[in-house]
Formats: C-alpha cells, structure tokens, sequence
C-alpha cells in the first residue's frame, strides 16, 4: 500500500498565539520605565520581518543551534529596543529576556478541533508530519501541548538548515517520511506553505484564511479536512 502523507504546518495551523513575538517584545518593556508608554501597536512592525527562515536556504544553516538561533534573533530584538527608546545597553539587556516569553507555553493555544483532526486523519490510514519555520525548542513546545505521539516525524527550519518555501526543506521532510508517493501540505501562509508545497509536487490545503493563492482546497476549520482528503488521492 503507498503512504499518504500530511505535512502541517504549525503556527496559525494547528496553534494560534497573541502576537507571540512583539507581546514577548511588550512583557520585557514593562520592566523599562523609559518604555512604559510603548503600545504593541508601535511593536508590531518591528516583529513583521527579519527572522531566520527568511533566509535562504544556503545561508539558513548558520541557524541550526539553539544559541546560533537565537544570538540572531537577540540582534533583531535589541535593535527593536533601541528604536523603541532604550539605550543600546539596556536594549542589549532586554533582548536577552525575550526567549522565555516565546518558548513560555501558556502564550499558545490549540484550535479546538487540532487534535481530534491529527487523530482522525491517522485513523483513516494517512501519516501526519509536521513542517514548519520555527526555533529549535519547537518539539519541547509541541509535548507540553499535549502533541505527542501525534506526528511521525517533524522537520522544522532552525534544526534542518533550511526554511519553506524553499525546496529543500521540503525534499528534507519528504526524505524524513519514507519518500511517500502522495503528499499534502496543509497550513495558512499562501507563500511558505502553498506555494512551497505547490512547487514541491504537492497537494495543498489553506487552513483559517481564504485568500486567492492556488491552493488545491480552502478549509475554515481543520475539523474540514479528513473528509475531502479522498478526493485528493
């Protein structure tokens, strides 16, 4: 029997979070009082751009450590300070703060239907991979959701070298699972995600969001998916 593989992605897939990474920014701003008038609207720009999965894939290998990850980030992280009125000292001192609020796993919450969809698309014979552009801690963070056990393998870019959309990362996952002959990558970024898994011979399913991109299917809830996957195969 060939394998039918799912790849999801993770955030605003299968977890949703408040702004994770400029509220993390806002949670270490109220121990400054030159920043106490900082709002998350003023943060928000500053946390659009500038992570390591936008990088290419040859250059994106500088990340595949925790610590190499994150120096990176606490460089985008104190310049942001800096901009938002610390001096270059503090801004130093307050990027170094960060990570615990974003690796803090009350700041992420799982769609209602998350779980009883990965179950349900395992009980009806398909393999469920994860794919996504995110630290290295993310396994950590997907057990203490209560992810466990729920993937068969999971490839994320700050451990593999290499981020979506870019094909490596998906010929990676794809050699990570067996090489399946039938492969569907599910998640809500038109680009990373549908794009990436268009130009990676795969079924695609935008989740949470409708937007044209050209994705095989388009699902309000993930509750939608398990029934229209026999149309895909």
């Amino acid at each position: 029997m060939e394998q039918k593989a799912l790849f999801w992605d993770f955030d605003g897939t299968l977890t949703y979070c408040h702004h994770v990474w400029s509220s993390s920014l806002m949670r270490v701003l109220w121990e400054y009082e030159e920043a106490e008038s900082v709002t998350l609207e003023q943060i928000r720009p500053l946390t659009h751009h500038g992570y390591p999965w936008e990088e290419p894939d040859e250059q994106a290998h500088r990340f595949r450590t925790s610590e190499g990850f994150w120096g990176y980030m606490e460089e985008k992280f104190a310049a942001a300070f800096r901009q938002l009125g610390l001096s270059p000292q503090r801004a130093r001192e307050a990027a170094g703060k960060v990570r615990p609020h974003i690796l803090n796993p009350h700041h992420y919450f799982l769609y209602p239907d998350t779980l009883s969809t990965l179950q349900a698309c395992r009980s009806l014979g398909y393999q469920n991979h994860l794919l996504s552009n995110n630290y290295p801690e993310l396994p950590a963070l997907m057990q203490a959701l209560g992810m466990e056990g729920l993937f068969d393998t999971v490839t994320v870019s700050a451990l593999d070298g290499c981020s979506k959309p870019w094909p490596k990362i998906f010929a990676t996952a794809r050699q990570k699972a067996g090489n399946p002959a039938f492969c569907v990558m599910i998640g809500d970024n038109p680009v990373a995600d549908i794009e990436g898994g268009r130009r990676a011979g795969m079924k695609t399913i935008l989740v949470h969001r409708d937007v044209p991109c050209g994705a095989d299917a388009v699902c309000a809830a993930l509750g939608e998916i398990p029934p229209l996957l026999s149309s895909f195969f």
